[in-house]
């Protein structure tokens, strides 16, 4: 039943009267778990962010077993502010993730000490303990850079908490898919850097001694620290790989979809590189800055893998789908390749995709020609100002090397007093705020040992402080006579700062990214005007800088000489200033107006919320929820649960005291376990309980706790679940069996009211003559330009509330003709309906199907197929295996009406209606709610049938129905090609016989008579027929579900075109779902004397 966890001298009482622990507590006197699956749990009485450090072991490690501080409750209690809600960073389905500060020396002091991130998990879910455990287990173990540290744990009564570091930047997600002022996009270096992060750590988890298949690979499981280096979260569904001896692992499907490999969700297959597929989601994801599954997308889009592919492997079409907010900053080739890369890792195959390891070397080699670009060779900027007769901008501090890394440069004293100025000019780099101690232009020849003295004795400043006055005067500088300021657009400037950590970093930005309100500050010479001296960016950047490839020109034509004086410096520009000013008032206004904007939205939610109250109905116990009303309290059956865990721990410690002679206990027990049923009754929330039930909750939870102390043994109490389990199981899978075949049998038979009908109209249409009348308009059977349907029915109540539905409905009845196609059986009580009740304007037909001629067996693969001795024992056959035990799932498909070559004729409508260019088939078992005019105005775009998709996320696809394990159906089909279904079709006929779609049909019918290759039915054979030959309609055409699915959107119901009561649950039949059937039975005439006669009523 799980795992135990334990401690052998650890058997107290549980704490809180009238509760059953189910399990014990974790001993907090010893440092190391044990479970009962041989993994261990050690703590570390210590905390030590370093402990375990990446740094040691760049290429990761995987300890023997987890290096983890077991914290307490009330030190993460106190961490994280009591968990209050402004420390939450984040929210999934198994808990909350807090923000905490951990101080060793101040304990209780908040917001202070080492920054980590606490998850608490949800105490009332067995799926979160187990991904618990999973995370301890294998984070706990693995180490390595990219992965994200677990520092350790806490386990306390049925309080489940994690600590992990924390990580400044958020997830992936967030900076991909976040929109706002406060999310900026990710540049292009700064992605690629993230996903060879990524990489690395997927690649260490499959590399390592024993394989770990993560299972759960998407955007929002990769975290950011605060230099953008990626780790990978979230191990709670992480698993080992298979053997050297195996291929895969078998497993019940967990993750996401849409990052979910196909085979592993087809069948449950999980392989090693089934977390390749979810990287190469990742690596779309990126480039396009389009999440996986968005139902919003137009039809077709939906699933982001799937639709990109063509997309991946043309530059062209590439550029269609990229991120718009990179702006083209990107390198095309690089980005080709990654998409190739990223088609490549979602092959349909586990096979066809490459290793992790092979994915970090290519992306590793994208990066490095990425870098190869970036650093053309180019002359000394010197130079390149010598000749342009521009003078080039420096300014060199002590942190500044040499490109070979062995020798630093001091600038002269008076430069370093300038540098006092600089700690005010305040950068953004990389989303952190960072001071810039050096400004420096990039590109010149630091190898040149002449170029660099020269670069020492030269430079141009930037100032932007007020601190900066003063400086005038207190020395000169060596410069290139008669030089100007550099009016380049271009210009790199290398900009040295400190991190959030105190590490020093450098990097490249371009002067053009500047705004205006910088300033250049020329050293000229003191006589010239301020004005002439300091010109904006903006204006005297005139002409671009073109770096040139050529390297091989003599530096000696360029040498600088000439003292200049120190440049001239002023207070803040009167300009700026006030531009400053009129920002500041600009964002104080906005301020203000969200504030107010804030405050109406509080006053109007809480407005709505009285009203909502005083709609509630008090008077019943827990049944309601303040701002649902429609769903119960999910808080409201805790008793009941309660109570009902009691009885079965209750026979457990029956079935032990009985084992151990102890009857006195045993006969307490049972009486206990009775007294529980009877306080329970029927009840199916608190409120319904009997008022003594807390009371006995109360009363069995001692005597459960009597039991305990005695009798509990984690083993013995683990096998006695374990058989309960068993047992419980094989009762609700027979019970299950028999209410299906109960199911099937009532939506076979017949009910008298429906049997009656049909008889009585038969009756009168031969006692009354009517076999020699026929139906008026014969003319417009056969007119293109009217509206036509085929209805294929033996149920004459159904096929008339259909004809009725429709005609309501219709703008122009008069332009409406249906074509009705009955059995021998039922043509006579048919004709006779539509001739005494026709519908109001419209044409109709009635026809026999056994009057059609040409379909024969011959003819036919169907009707060759029935009349085969191995169908006919198959449908037949007296003495075959019940249908309890054996061939369940094909339990509906021996309804008679499957037989029926009327359920077969849809296949042969161009045969049917010779002379029709289009027709709409329905289905006997839908009501029309709209005009469907607008159908015949669709444009099919060369496809023979319209209809409505039913594929939602993994469900309705072709695996559902379609056997893939046979190469004939794998080798021509999509496993994930979308589901869809009959019921409401518009079909081309002109289409249709050119392609010769029922040849099609003939040949795959003809390849299954065997039935291996698909599912019982005629939709199996439907989607192969009409394989990339459908043309999805809007779903709001054709809603399905009414005969099965008792939660359907009362919105999408009422806005169909069409709703469809497909399944056991029809409408003229007592199995319907009640809160559906009026939909249908307003269309039934209730007071017709047929009807009245044979006691049909609502």
């Amino acid at each position: 039943m799980g795992i135990c966890w334990a401690s052998p001298s650890d058997n107290r009482s549980p704490t809180t009267t009238g509760q059953l622990s189910t399990s014990v507590g974790i001993s907090h006197t010893t440092t190391t778990t044990t479970s009962s699956d041989g993994s261990t749990i050690s703590g570390n009485s210590r905390f030590s962010v370093a402990s375990g450090s990446d740094d040691a072991y760049p290429n990761g490690q995987i300890l023997p077993t987890p290096n983890l501080r077991i914290f307490s409750f009330l030190e993460l209690k106190n961490a994280t502010k009591s968990f209050r809600t402004d420390t939450v960073l984040g929210e999934g389905g198994f808990g909350k993730v807090y923000k905490g500060w951990l101080d060793e020396r101040v304990p209780s002091k908040s917001s202070s000490g080492t920054v980590v991130a606490v998850k608490k998990l949800n105490s009332e879910s067995l799926q979160g303990f187990q991904e618990w455990q999973s995370e301890v287990n294998f984070l706990g173990r693995l180490s390595h850079p990219n992965l994200v540290k677990l520092l350790g744990y806490c386990w306390e009564d049925k309080e489940l908490l994690l600590v992990y570091e924390f990580m400044q930047k958020g997830s992936l997600e967030n900076h991909l898919f976040g929109r706002g002022s406060a999310v900026q996009p990710l540049p292009w270096d700064i992605r690629l850097k993230i996903l060879i992060g990524a990489a690395r750590g997927l690649a260490f988890l499959h590399t390592s001694e024993k394989h770990v298949i993560y299972r759960d690979f998407k955007a929002s499981n990769i975290l950011l620290d605060g230099s953008y280096n990626a780790k990978i979260s979230d191990f709670g569904l992480a698993k080992l790989g298979p053997s050297e001896s195996q291929s895969h692992v078998t497993t019940r499907v967990m993750g996401t979809y849409g990052y979910a490999a196909p085979e592993y969700v087809a069948t449950g297959h999980l392989y090693v590189k089934s977390d390749v597929y979810g990287f190469g989601v990742v690596l779309v994801e990126m480039l396009t800055a389009l999440r996986a599954i968005d139902a919003n997308r137009p039809s077709g889009q939906h699933n982001l893998g799937d639709w990109v592919k063509p997309y991946l492997a043309d530059r062209r079409k590439l550029k269609n789908i990229m991120d718009s907010r990179l702006e083209g900053k990107y390198p095309s080739k690089a980005a080709l390749q990654i998409a190739q890369l990223a088609l490549k890792c979602l092959g349909p195959e586990p096979k066809t995709r490459p290793s992790m390891k092979e994915v970090v070397e290519t992306l590793e080699r994208i990066d490095s020609n990425n870098e190869k670009t970036k650093e053309p060779r180019i002359k000394s900027a010197h130079h390149t100002a010598y000749q342009r007769g521009k003078q080039p901008l420096h300014h060199r501090s002590q942190h500044h090397l040499r490109q070979d890394g062995n020798q630093s440069y001091q600038l002269p004293q008076r430069a370093g007093d300038m540098r006092k100025c600089l700690p005010a000019l305040d950068l953004t780099v990389g989303g952190a705020k960072a001071v810039m101690i050096h400004v420096a232009l990039a590109g010149a020849d630091l190898l040149d040992t002449q170029t660099v003295q020269r670069d020492l004795k030269t430079y141009w400043p930037l100032y932007d402080c007020p601190q900066c006055i003063g400086i005038k005067g207190q020395g000169h500088m060596k410069s290139a006579s008669g030089s100007n300021p550099p009016d380049e657009k271009d210009i790199d400037i290398i900009v040295t700062y400190s991190d959030t950590s105190g590490s020093v970093r450098i990097r490249t930005v371009k002067s053009r990214d500047l705004s205006a309100s910088w300033v250049w500050r020329s050293p000229t010479d003191e006589n010239i005007d301020q004005p002439k001296s300091s010109q904006t960016l903006e204006e005297s950047f005139q002409a671009d800088m073109r770096f040139e490839d050529d390297a091989d020109h003599s530096t000696d034509e360029h040498q600088s000489g000439g003292e200049m004086p120190q440049p001239q410096t002023s207070t803040i520009n009167p300009v700026k200033l006030k531009r400053l000013m009129l920002r500041q008032r600009r964002r104080d206004l906005r301020t203000a107006e969200l504030i107010r904007q804030d405050k109406e939205i509080d006053n109007q939610m809480q407005a709505a919320a009285i009203e909502r109250a005083k709609e509630l109905d008090t008077t019943v116990k827990g049944k309601y929820s303040i701002w649902r009303k429609e769903y119960e309290n999910p808080n409201s059956d805790s008793t009941l649960k309660l109570m009902r865990d009691q009885i079965i721990m209750a026979k457990l410690y029956a079935s032990i005291a009985k084992a151990k002679n102890e009857s006195g206990l045993c006969d307490s027990l049972i009486k206990h376990s009775r007294t529980n049923h009877y306080a329970i009754g029927d009840a199916s929330s608190d409120a319904e309980l009997q008022p003594s039930a807390l009371d006995q909750a109360k009363a069995m939870g001692h005597i459960l706790s009597i039991a305990k102390d005695q009798f509990y043994d984690c083993l013995i109490v683990a096998r006695k679940l374990r058989a309960m389990l068993q047992s419980t199981e094989l009762n609700v899978n027979l019970l299950r069996k028999k209410s299906a075949f109960l199911i099937q049998l009532a939506a076979k038979v017949v009910p008298k009211p429906l049997h009656c009908l049909p008889l009585q109209l038969t009756t009168d249409y031969y006692l009354q003559s009517y076999e020699n009348k026929g139906f008026p308009n014969k003319d417009k059977l056969e007119d293109t330009s009217l509206y036509h349907y085929a209805i294929f029915s033996d149920n004459v109540l159904a096929a008339s509330v259909v004809v009725n539905s429709t005609v309501l409905h219709a703008k122009e009845p008069e332009k409406h003709v249906f074509h009705i196609v009955t059995d021998k059986l039922n043509f006579a009580a048919m004709k006779m309906w539509f001739l005494v009740y026709p519908p109001a304007g419209a044409a109709i037909q009635v026809e026999n199907v056994d009057d059609f001629t040409w379909l024969n067996s011959s003819y036919c693969p169907v009707l060759r197929q029935l009349e085969s001795a191995r169908m006919k024992e198959y449908y037949f056959k007296a003495n075959q295996a019940s249908s309890l035990s054996v061939g369940s799932d094909n339990l509906k498909y021996r309804n008679p009406k499957y037989l029926s070559m009327l359920n077969h004729l849809r296949f042969y409508l161009p045969e049917v209606y010779p002379k029709l260019d289009k027709i709409l088939f329905l289905d006997d078992d839908i009501v029309v709610q709209k005009d469907l005019t607008p159908l015949w105005s669709v444009n099919l775009e060369g496809m023979v049938n319209g209809a409505v998709e039913t594929c939602k996320e993994s469900f309705h696809r072709f695996d559902k129905y379609l056997n893939f394990s046979n190469p004939k159906i794998s080798d021509n089909f999509d496993a994930n090609a979308c589901g869809w279904a009959f019921g409401m079709n518009i079909f081309d006929l002109k289409e249709w016989r050119k392609q010769d779609i029922t040849g099609i049909y003939h040949h795959w019918q003809n390849m299954n008579e065997d039935r291996t290759l698909w599912k019982l039915g005629t939709l199996p054979p439907g989607l192969i027929t009409f394989y990339k030959l459908m043309y999805p309609l809007e779903r709001s055409w054709h809603v399905l579900g009414l005969g099965y699915d008792p939660a359907l959107n009362k919105t999408e119901i009422e806005n169909a075109a069409v709703i469809h009561y497909n399944g056991n649950n029809k409408p003229w039949l007592d199995l319907a779902i009640s809160k559906y059937k009026s939909y249908w039975s307003r269309y039934v005439m209730f007071d017709n004397s047929y009807l009245r006669a044979c006691n049909i009523n609502e």
